[in-house]
């Protein structure tokens, strides 16, 4: 199963065990949407450096035994798909 199938649950499990990496899923899920957005036109913002930015950001902290909240640096697709103007990964779902 891939990492973008399994709940949350199941990557918080696999990140303790030190079988993925925040990052890692973060990579997963916009490969997915790389393969299918061009069908399904679900986002209209894709903020895919800031989710990155996130994922490494909690991954040091996972090291570091410092990480607490599991979304609090998470701006994957799942949790916002809306966000300020000034980003250059703009997807418009309907043509204008």
């Amino acid at each position: 199963m891939e990492l973008n199938q399994l709940t949350i649950h199941e990557l918080q499990e696999k990140i303790k065990a030190g079988e993925t990496t925040s990052t890692e899923i973060v990579q997963a899920v916009f490969r997915r949407i790389d393969a299918v957005e061009k069908d399904v036109h679900a986002y209209i913002l894709l903020t895919r450096e800031k989710a990155l930015e996130g994922a490494v950001r909690a991954d040091e902290e996972i090291k570091a035994g410092q990480h607490q909240d599991p979304h609090r640096y998470s701006d994957c697709p799942e949790r916002s798909s809306l966000h300020k103007r000034g980003h250059d990964d703009l997807r418009v779902p309907y043509p204008p």
